[in-house]
C-alpha cells in the first residue's frame, strides 16, 4: 500500500511539473497615486534687476568710453550691452557694433576697475553716432 502512495505522489509530482504555455497577458492595471513631493532645490542666484540704461555719444575718437553705474553688475556678472553706430543718426539706419576683436571694424570692450564697468567702443568711425544699450 505504500508503494501505491509513492507512485501516486510520484504522477501528482510530474503532472504539477508538466504545465502548458502561458495565456496570452492580460490588459494593465489602473495607476496607482503619486508619490509624495520632494523637497525643493536651492535658489538660483539672482537674475538682472530689469534696469536699461541706453547712452548717445558723437564718435571724435576711434575710441568712445562709455562709464556705467556700480549697480550695473559687479565683477563676476556684466551686465548685457548692445552697441550701435550710425552715419546718420536720425534718418539712416544703425549698424549692431559686434563683441569680438576686430582691427578693423568696430567692437565693444568691457573692463571692471574701481567697483564698476566701463564698456569701451573700439575702432568706432569717426564722425558717426553711437548707441550703448545696457541691460542690469
Amino acid at each position: 500500500m505504500a508503494w501505491r502512495r509513492l507512485l501516486a505522489l510520484a504522477v501528482l509530482g510530474m503532472l504539477s511539473s508538466c504545465r502548458g504555455a502561458d495565456g496570452a497577458m492580460g490588459p494593465a492595471g489602473a495607476d496607482g497615486p503619486a508619490g509624495p513631493i520632494g523637497l525643493p532645490g536651492p535658489a538660483g542666484p539672482a537674475g538682472p534687476s530689469g534696469a536699461t540704461l541706453t547712452f548717445q555719444q558723437s564718435v571724435v575718437a576711434m575710441d568712445v568710453v562709455f562709464p556705467l553705474p556700480a549697480a550695473a553688475g559687479d565683477a563676476t556678472h556684466p551686465p548685457l550691452a548692445s552697441g550701435y553706430v550710425s552715419g546718420d543718426p536720425v534718418g539712416g539706419s544703425w549698424v549692431q557694433v559686434s563683441d569680438a576683436f576686430s582691427v578693423d571694424s568696430p567692437f565693444l570692450a568691457f573692463r571692471f576697475t574701481g567697483g564698476a564697468w566701463t564698456i569701451t567702443m573700439k575702432n568706432a568711425p569717426i564722425g558717426f553716432s553711437a548707441i550703448l544699450v545696457v541691460k542690469y
